[in-house]
């Protein structure tokens, strides 16, 4: 059994009202948010999970970043409005458990989903945005594939989106070959249901 160190009231009321203060701050407009967000994230091990390993998830499906074509927008690409999103759009606030896995070596997005059937119904790629928020901190390791091809470019490619071994956000036509060193999103079990917050 491992012993937990008990904090103090007093160092727990200090934290509580320097958080306090950061929060009217951000919101008063005299501290950038993502300022506060990359002083946190600098102390807190953000590190991502093993292959195999079950980590759990929460997205806001109705979050404007969230949007299909948002998404696009933010990753920078050009006319963002005339991609299409042809998925199956999702709402509320949702909360499951996932692992990354990988494949190996496969020829296109096709065979990728092929080899993930074993795991259950591949996620959307939405979750993308939920992954990067839990871990935001790039472990270099291989790219991290989101296996859903709902994403269809002004020119009629489909696309699907990862992040890099770097950290970046991005999409990748599905007709491209992926190797053996990326991992994939899937549910942490066959039978992982979603479950509404």
């Amino acid at each position: 059994m491992t012993a937990r160190k008990v904090v103090a009231d007093d160092v727990l009321g200090r934290f509580a009202r320097q958080q306090h203060d950061w929060f009217r701050r951000v919101r008063e407009g005299s501290l950038d948010p993502e300022t506060v967000v990359r002083a946190v994230h600098a102390i807190i091990d953000w590190t991502i999970p093993a292959d195999g390993v079950e980590f759990e998830l929460t997205l806001d499906f109705g979050a404007p970043e969230n949007d299909p074509i948002a998404m696009v927008r933010a990753d920078g690409y050009s006319e963002p409005e005339n991609w299409k999103y042809t998925g199956k759009k999702l709402s509320g606030i949702q909360t499951r458990s996932f692992k990354l896995v990988r494949v190996g070596y496969c020829r296109n997005l096709d065979e990728v989903r092929e080899k993930l059937a074993q795991y259950g119904p591949v996620p959307g790629g939405q979750w993308r945005g939920a992954f990067k928020a839990a871990f935001p901190k790039p472990d270099g390791n291989g790219p991290i594939g989101f296996a859903d091809p709902s994403w269809v470019h002004p020119n009629g490619r489909v696309f699907f989106p990862f992040i890099s071994s770097g950290g970046g956000s991005n999409f990748r036509w599905a007709d491209f070959e992926l190797d053996k060193s990326w991992r994939w999103l899937v549910p942490a079990s066959p039978a992982d249901k979603p479950a509404s917050k």
